[in-house]
């Protein structure tokens, strides 16, 4: 099983790609988004299907870390999700879009989402999820 991840390691910084092939390379993956100067990271599950013949991927994970807290989205054909958690009151902007209220976990958490991701390729389940529109 294996992750794709791409994110900007700072302001001016050019793409950075990273492979995922093992939940212990989650924290180094995390630290780095959590930067001041860092970008959300995209993830791409490889063992997912491909769209059409340029390949696109049939799903897309967007992570972002803000110190101990953070959130996921989540797409596929079946939907859009962000995580459910306990904070914020308002709509934090993650990956460049509004997330809603009350989408942000524990760091320890979207390690776990990751790891699971990473494991079975589906939307993790032990993380709770709420609808994006």
């Amino acid at each position: 099983m294996t992750l794709e991840v791409s994110y900007r390691a700072g302001a001016n910084a050019g793409p950075v790609g990273a492979i995922i092939e093992d939940a212990d390379q989650l924290d180094h993956l995390l630290v780095a988004i959590a930067a001041d100067d860092a970008s959300d990271a995209l993830v791409i599950h490889r063992d997912r299907p491909r769209i059409g013949p340029r390949g696109i991927p049939d799903h897309q994970l967007l992570i972002g870390v803000r110190g101990d807290i953070g959130a996921i989205h989540f797409a596929d054909s079946t939907g859009s999700w962000v995580t459910r958690g306990k904070s914020p009151e308002n709509e934090p902007v993650y990956a460049e879009m509004e997330f809603p209220p009350h989408c942000e976990v524990p760091v320890r958490c979207l390690k776990d989402a990751l790891a699971e991701f990473l494991r079975g390729r589906e939307r993790p389940t032990c993380v709770e999820w709420q609808d994006f529109d």
